[in-house]
């Protein structure tokens, strides 16, 4: 690849300074980062914001729709072609920008799939490294700057709605500016003035905090159930608020023990008896006042109304579904659709992004392709064509399909068969369709076209 160096300047008045990088791929920083300010909810301005996302994101709900987003990213191919009715010159860039691709550091794949952070910050940035390579630039690699370790926006190109960030490197403690030009910014909602996004844990956060009074409730409640509930006599003068020091001292022992009584390894209980010398009652007498059993409120039916709000908030709305032994697959298909066409225009957004900024900029580095235009970035399907789906499909809509070498390659890949050599033919027989009718219920004697789907060689 070669070393990673400062580049000369390619042109009078160019800054190149930040060709190498100058920012840090710190994950931690011990302050907090200033770049949030939501107008409804406290929690989400300033620096609560990174706090209240961080906990956010370690719910486990919201944690596997985080992964299960980053693994469908991750998994989809791209296409980097040139634009329609291209020249030799287009040609020779989009060539240029796809052996880019595939020398960085890290796989492509990895910043697509990292980019599944902005779900919960809203946004997620990565700073270009360039090097060197004989008379071209290069894109050496995309270095992921998490959110916790920037300090500010710095507007920058105000039409164009790109934005530069302040970052504090943790290595130095000292701060560093990246220009807009020298990041990749990917975001949950590309609105101009915007460039923190929308976070999804945002929409979540009332059903969030909900959750978590209830996750309370239930841990104490599992306690008291154990125990049951303790009950303390005292001799009414410790009661008194007259009472002497060592009365009111008796009080404050007596409900920190009631507090802390617990079945657990330290469990036990030392006061004094309830019978004195004499056999007169002391005052002093502990109970357990038995537990109700399993309370009227459906406790577990209050939480999953929280955890389908959760779900819902973030899109992800099917991963609950099983959950409470209900769901099937007409239920799901759509509802798993809905995500995924929503990460796929994420991914379009991003393409627009590496299209409009990276790009543009390599090529403004690059000279010998000033007067290409840039190639089209383009994300492929998230999940692969259902093949029993599609034949029934063909098969309820009468379609005949003629064998072609389009339609052979697409088959093979749906069913992951290797390539043949050229001068092999698919023999594909008819493909019979069951309605779940039987032939004697055709008042004709015979089978419609809609009932068959014939692929002819």
């Amino acid at each position: 690849m070669g070393d990673v160096i400062p580049i000369e300047k390619e042109q009078p008045g160019a800054d190149t300074s930040g060709l190498s990088g100058v920012g840090y791929p710190g994950r931690r920083d011990p302050r907090n980062v200033l770049v949030y300010d939501d107008p409804v909810i406290q929690e989400l301005r300033g620096d609560r914001a990174i706090r209240t996302i961080d906990r956010m994101l370690i719910d486990p709900t919201i944690a596997g729709i985080m992964e299960r987003a980053e693994l469908l990213m991750r998994g989809v191919d791209w296409t980097i072609r040139p634009p329609n009715d291209p020249t030799p010159t287009d040609e020779a860039f989009a060539e240029f920008v796809n052996e880019n691709l595939e020398g960085l550091a890290h796989p492509w794949s990895n910043t697509v799939g990292g980019s599944a952070h902005m779900i919960g910050f809203g946004f997620w940035l990565n700073e270009i490294i360039y090097h060197r390579d004989g008379n071209n630039v290069r894109w050496a690699a995309f270095s992921p700057r998490h959110p916790t370790t920037l300090r500010e926006w710095l507007p920058q190109d105000v039409v164009a709605d790109r934005w530069g960030v302040k970052q504090l490197r943790p290595d130095t403690n000292n701060e560093v500016s990246i220009d807009h030009w020298n990041l990749i910014h990917f975001r949950t909602r590309p609105e101009a003035g915007l460039p923190e996004g929308k976070s999804l844990a945002r929409n979540a956060f009332l059903a969030w905090v909900d959750k978590q009074e209830i996750r309370r409730h239930i841990k104490v409640g599992v306690r008291r159930d154990l125990t049951g509930l303790p009950m303390l006599q005292v001799p009414p003068r410790i009661l008194n608020p007259d009472g002497t020091d060592k009365d009111q001292a008796r009080k404050t022992a007596a409900e920190t023990m009631v507090r802390e009584v617990e079945r657990d390894r330290r469990e036990g209980i030392v006061m004094p008896s309830e019978l004195n010398a004499e056999g007169k009652p002391t005052g002093w007498k502990f109970e357990l006042v038995s537990s109700g059993g399993r309370r009227a409120l459906d406790l577990q039916g209050v939480w999953q109304i929280f955890e389908r709000q959760l779900a819902g908030a973030m899109m992800a709305e099917w991963i609950m579904l099983g959950h409470d032994e209900s769901g099937s697959r007409a239920v799901a298909a759509p509802k798993m659709g809905m995500f995924e066409r929503g990460i796929w225009t994420w991914l379009r957004d991003m393409g627009n992004e590496m299209q409009r900024n990276a790009t543009r900029f390599l090529q403004i580095l690059n000279p010998q392709f000033a007067g290409a235009r840039c190639p089209i970035w383009t994300p492929g399907k998230i999940e692969g064509d259902d093949l029993h789906e599609l034949i029934e499909a063909f098969g309820r809509l009468g379609v005949k399909l003629h064998a072609g070498p389009e339609l052979e390659r697409h088959v093979r890949k749906l069913l992951d068969i290797p390539e043949e050599p050229d001068d092999f033919e698919m023999n594909f027989g008819p493909v019979a369709i069951d309605d779940g009718e039987k032939e004697d219920d055709d008042p004709t004697g015979t089978t419609g076209d809609a009932d068959t789907t014939t692929v002819d060689e």
